[in-house]
């Protein structure tokens, strides 16, 4: 499943799986390899971050490229923007103007 799913995200940005591997820094092959033993969690949050994917969409846990989060459920997420924190006066005026541009 998640060689398939990198096939076709390399597809998408017209790379191939190798030319992926190399901007990446892994070994020739290293991709294909997942068909027959498990990469390292490091290795396939390297592959997520470079297409902007989650890794349960790599591993096919999802079919949503990024999680969802919910706002106005969501009281544990730490939100952030640019590294720093999002305060709690700053999440209110963001959902203000989502709630207003309805």
């Amino acid at each position: 499943m998640i060689v398939e799913r990198i096939k076709e995200l390399a597809k998408q940005r017209h790379l191939s799986v190798y030319q992926v591997e190399d901007q990446l820094s892994l070994g020739h092959n290293t991709i294909y390899q997942w068909n027959h033993r498990q990469p390292s969690i490091l290795r396939v949050q390297k592959v997520a971050d470079f297409f902007d994917v989650s890794v349960d969409y790599l591993l096919g846990r999802t079919d949503d490229l990024k999680p969802n989060v919910d706002l106005t459920e969501n009281q544990d997420v730490v939100f952030t923007y640019e590294g720093k924190k999002i305060s709690e006066q700053q999440l209110a005026l963001i959902k203000s103007i989502l709630r207003n541009n309805k």
